[in-house]
């Protein structure tokens, strides 16, 4: 028989910015912020990804990439969508010296969105687990044939943060949220009903938990909105 040699490996892909930055600025800014979808493992199938040499999905040879990447950019806060519990445990892991973190599983499935904070620089104060299902539920979506399009089991993870930056007696109350919105291009009235569930349970999460001790505060809205430009979320 013939053995297929392996491939050689993928050209590394440069980061696109925004805007012109140096990887210092990146560094020094005050607070650093970092989300993306790791693609989950049970996903990392060579079906759905024909175009990418097989070593490259599995995950043993991921993980020192995703590492490195946090390594990297050192963020105070990272976010991350498709993270089976297993994997967010070697994350968690990986990193406990500097960041604890929080998963949030889909109703349904073994993975779902995490964030992760500098453990010296934040405390945890609050946290709520948002299921659009149920939200959905709660906001009187009742119809049969309603419920079985617009029934993902898509979730978001809200967090409440204190931050007192340094030589600051004042603290900053970081409200961060991190989310997966459904995939199929063919649903975008699903993406959008789930998109403005999140701002909803975000907005009572802030109602509900906010003090008279939260004077200065930030809002961050971070996920995989698995949306393009000029859509109707983006709008």
């Amino acid at each position: 028989f013939y053995v297929v040699p392996e491939p050689s490996k993928p050209e590394i892909r440069s980061i696109i910015p925004y805007k012109d930055y140096k990887l210092e600025d990146v560094k020094n800014a005050d607070i650093k912020i970092m989300s993306f979808n790791i693609l989950a493992p049970r996903l990392a199938d060579a079906d759905y990804y024909p175009h990418c040499p097989e070593f490259a999905l599995r995950w043993e040879y991921r993980r020192k990439l995703v590492f490195d990447i946090i390594d990297t950019y050192q963020p105070d806060i990272f976010c991350m969508q498709e993270v089976e519990k297993t994997v967010f445990d070697e994350i968690q892991e990986q990193f406990k010296e500097k960041y604890s973190g929080s998963l949030g599983k889909r109703m349904y499935r073994d993975e779902g969105s995490s964030i992760f904070w500098n453990k010296e620089k934040f405390t945890l104060l609050d946290q709520t687990l948002v299921e659009y299902i149920k939200v959905a539920e709660r906001e009187g979506i009742k119809e049969t044939k309603l419920q079985e399009r617009v029934f993902k089991d898509n979730i978001a993870i809200i967090l409440k943060l204190k931050y007192t930056p340094p030589g600051s007696k004042t603290s900053i109350t970081i409200w961060v949220s991190n989310t997966h919105i459904f995939w199929d291009p063919m649903f975008p009235d699903v993406k959008l009903l789930q998109t403005k569930l999140l701002i909803d349970a975000f907005c009572e999460f802030m109602e509900t938990k906010k003090t008279d001790e939260d004077t200065l505060n930030a809002i961050f809205i971070c996920g995989d909105f698995n949306i393009q430009p000029l859509s109707l979320i983006h709008i």
